[in-house]
């Protein structure tokens, strides 16, 4: 995807940037949110922060707090180098109901995370990119809003279910919003 750097992510990873908040137990640092802050301020002195909030640490306090078998193997292979998450922008769950669903996804991931509502019950989800989504800017940021038949949605692999998928979502982007401003 344009606005994405593989070598700069290769160096990331080498330097143990990406595992770093993901639990030991899934093969990561296990850092706490403190030493995030500190890469994020050496990431921005390099110019590299951009990709480490929404395709990394949000996505990893997200699904670390996920106790599924989908989660923890998400987070190992990502952990092992895998590519970076995106983020769906959504100020409610994504209810599957809908035939068509529009928003944005913010990062460059190939991977992209998303809250939804299925049969009236909390899912966080994840999926491929979908075709036809515009390439996000440079710094991640979406160009527009994609619009995604709901049915590919519900094919998209659960990683977590139940009512509290709702306060670990938003637990994940308080952590972003908190990093950056570091």
């Amino acid at each position: 995807h344009d606005g994405f750097d593989a070598d700069t992510w290769a160096r990331m990873a080498e330097a143990g940037w990406l595992s770093a908040r993901v639990p030991e137990a899934q093969g990561g640092l296990g850092l706490g949110t403190a030493d995030a802050a500190a890469i994020m301020v050496e990431a921005g002195r390099a110019g590299a922060a951009d990709p480490l909030i929404t395709g990394c640490f949000v996505p990893s306090a997200i699904l670390s707090q996920l106790s599924t078998s989908a989660a923890s193997q998400a987070l190992a292979a990502f952990a092992e180098g895998g590519p970076p998450f995106a983020l769906a922008l959504q100020d409610k769950p994504l209810d599957l109901r809908d035939e068509m669903l529009s928003f944005d996804i913010l990062g460059a991931g190939e991977n992209v995370l998303f809250l939804a509502q299925v049969d009236g019950a909390l899912s966080i989800r994840m999926m491929k990119r979908p075709k036809g989504c515009p390439a996000p800017l440079a710094d991640g940021t979406p160009l527009d809003s994609c619009a995604v038949d709901a049915g590919a949605l519900r094919q998209a692999r659960s990683l977590g279910d139940g009512p509290s998928c709702s306060e670990q979502w938003a637990a994940g982007m308080r952590e972003g919003a908190m990093l950056v401003s570091a």
